[in-house]
């Protein structure tokens, strides 16, 4: 469920809603080792800095 949720998120990028909740841009799983997902819209329209969460590793 939560690889199926992730690649919705990424693959219609951005966006609103999932599953009726308002992601307000941030997504958060409870899978161990990708748990976290937050876009930040920039000044340019379509450019959004991302940042991904791991357990390991964090980057943006």
């Amino acid at each position: 469920m939560t690889i199926r949720n992730f690649i919705s998120v990424t693959a219609e990028f951005p966006l609103e809603y999932l599953n009726g909740f308002k992601l307000d841009g941030l997504f958060i799983s409870f899978e161990k080792h990708l748990y976290h997902l937050s876009w930040e819209q920039m000044d340019r329209k379509g450019i959004y800095q991302l940042r991904f969460y791991g357990s390991e590793q964090d980057f943006s």
